[in-house]
């Protein structure tokens, strides 16, 4: 038994892509050194963002107090491996062992954590979020890794600059949320099933196993994308005769790895709830999803609001969001793969074909399912979906050298995308890349909430507003506004029709929401009639009515 593993992993070692990631990629950790530095030196500008203080909360009340009832609507995997390193910096106040968990409020207690637990938050809140970095860090390996299987160095090049310099990305694998953990794991899943499917072993399932196991401890989503992996690998066995491990064609042997693949991930479920019996606190979990949505919000999608949803609110955000050098690779992928099919100067090798089955349907049906189910509140709900795209387009140098101008065209589309991480920067979570004029502070006129504004500049704001100054603010976030404004005061409604004569700081999202809903139905248009002193970052409208001018509508205050 002893020499089965261990010539089982030699094997399982030689057939991953390790050596060749280890040996002569130099780019490859340029790239991925880039990505760190840049994610990181932009932690100690970003302010806590909406889902952060209850994700942490929950994952230290879990590790501390061996408690899960605080945000059930997520599985606990993200949120523990972020309050891990705080166990030991932080000691918890005699009360928080007496709370009840199961009706605690989890944004009030994220206050109350972060703010409240005698240290300085900021550092608090970035150690925790280092963790995060290791999954952006295992994206761009899983695209670098597969895209090298399907087209070579070139290619896994290609896929993990896309990756590693997608604003999106850099956006929120810095964050304390769920969204590019599942991409990661969703890709390095898909990956490992491909890899399954051509040559099976006992450790090829193990590690699938591993990774299913980990992906369904992100969030509770991650079952369809599982159930777009298992249709895609039962079509590849039945319609992909051949690349496929022909083994796996004998039921009896199928099972047998099966098995293994269902007792990993079991065991991963096990090692996460901390207990063998883990499905009644899953299933309780996936029946809270949505539990706090809101039946009559109002989604904001180019200027209208509208209760359910828009029906291509994800379709537009990607294109709002996405950078222009993705957007372009995509094209001339598209364009050109089809021509170059046609003229055969492509071949549709089974490799191909297996990784389309994958790699494209299951994302299709998460992104399918996203549109149809999804709160319109967020580019972040697709980018378990987008991700795939950064392996597709790994194939694009491989098209592209057959024709005269192809390096150059490759050329334009890496300064386009390289351009869009430096121009998203130190805020890529307010990117927009300027399509139907949606750039910088005028993303607002086709999305809102986490795609502009989710609290992240407060910090700037703060910085901009004089020591002791009287502020009036219109926030949108979780944090506690007393740790970092003396005098303060939030916005009350009224005042959109008459402001007082005070120094207002104005959260475009919210802004625009009572603009559009409350001033404009009254004959007030705040973007009209009034202009702003100064504006922070992409998100705080800062208006001076202390000493009204002409150009602040005096008859405003009439």
């Amino acid at each position: 038994m002893k020499d089965y593993l261990c010539n089982g992993f030699k094997v399982f070692y030689k057939d991953t892509l390790v050596p060749s990631i280890i040996k002569n990629n130099c780019l490859l950790f340029i790239v991925l050194g880039i990505f760190v530095v840049y994610t990181v030196a932009t932690l100690k500008t970003t302010a806590p963002t909406s889902d952060e203080l209850p994700h942490l909360a929950s994952g230290y009340v879990t590790l501390k107090f061996n408690n899960k009832s605080l945000n059930i609507e997520h599985p606990p995997l993200v949120k523990i491996l972020a309050a891990a390193p705080l166990l030991l910096r932080i000691t918890p106040p005699a009360q928080w062992a007496r709370k009840n968990w199961s009706t605690e409020n989890e944004w009030e207690f994220g206050r109350e954590f972060l703010y409240h637990n005698g240290t300085e938050a900021l550092t608090t809140l970035n150690i925790a979020r280092l963790p995060m970095l290791v999954f952006g860090v295992v994206l761009c390996l899983a695209c670098y890794c597969w895209s090298y299987e399907l087209f070579g160095k070139r290619g896994a090049v290609f896929s993990v600059f896309l990756c590693a310099f997608c604003p999106n990305i850099l956006a929120h694998t810095r964050l304390i949320t769920t969204d590019v953990p599942l991409a990661s794991l969703g890709v390095l899943s898909a990956f490992l099933l491909f890899r399954f499917l051509r040559k099976s072993s006992f450790l090829a399932a193990l590690s699938l196993g591993v990774s299913l196991g980990c992906m369904l401890s992100v969030k509770y989503s991650a079952i369809v994308l599982l159930g777009g992996m298992l249709v895609a690998g039962l079509m590849a066995l039945f319609f992909v005769k051949q690349g496929i491990d022909q083994r796996l064609l004998k039921p009896l042997y199928t099972l047998r790895l099966l098995f293994i693949v269902s007792l990993a991930a079991g065991l991963v479920f096990s090692a996460v709830y901390g207990t063998l019996f883990f499905w009644p606190a899953y299933y309780q979990g996936l029946k809270s999803v949505g539990f706090n949505h809101n039946p009559d919000f109002l989604f904001y999608f180019l200027g209208n609001f509208k209760k359910g949803g828009f029906d291509w609110y994800f379709p537009g955000a990607f294109i709002f969001k996405s950078s222009r050098g993705l957007l372009l690779a995509l094209c001339f992928l598209l364009v050109l793969g089809v021509f170059s099919l046609w003229k055969k100067k492509l071949e549709f090798s089974p490799t191909l074909r297996l990784f389309l089955l994958i790699g494209i349907f299951a994302p299709l049906s998460y992104f399918i399912f996203i549109c149809m189910y999804a709160p319109n509140i967020g580019y972040r709900y697709i980018i378990p979906a987008t991700s795939f795209l950064f392996v597709l387009c790994g194939g694009l140098p491989h098209i592209l050298e057959s024709y005269r101008w192809g390096r150059v065209f490759l050329v334009f589309i890496v300064v386009f995308h390289l351009q869009s991480a430096i121009r998203a920067f130190p805020d890529p979570i307010s990117y927009f890349n300027g399509i139907a004029g949606c750039s910088g502070i005028k993303g607002i006129e086709c999305l809102d909430d986490s795609n502009i504004d989710w609290g992240q500049n407060l910090m700037q704001l703060a910085k901009a507003v004089p020591e002791g100054q009287e502020l009036t603010i219109l926030y949108f976030g979780s944090a506690e506004l007393d740790a970092y404004f003396s005098k303060w005061r939030l916005m009350q409604k009224p005042e959109m029709l008459k402001p007082e004569k005070t120094l207002y700081a104005l959260s475009i999202h919210g802004l625009n929401r009572w603009n559009s809903l409350y001033s404009k139905p009254n004959g007030v248009d705040w973007f009209r009639d009034f202009k702003p002193k100064e504006i922070i970052g992409n998100t705080y409208y800062i208006y001076d009515f202390r000493e009204p001018g002409p150009e602040l509508a005096q008859e405003a205050f009439k």
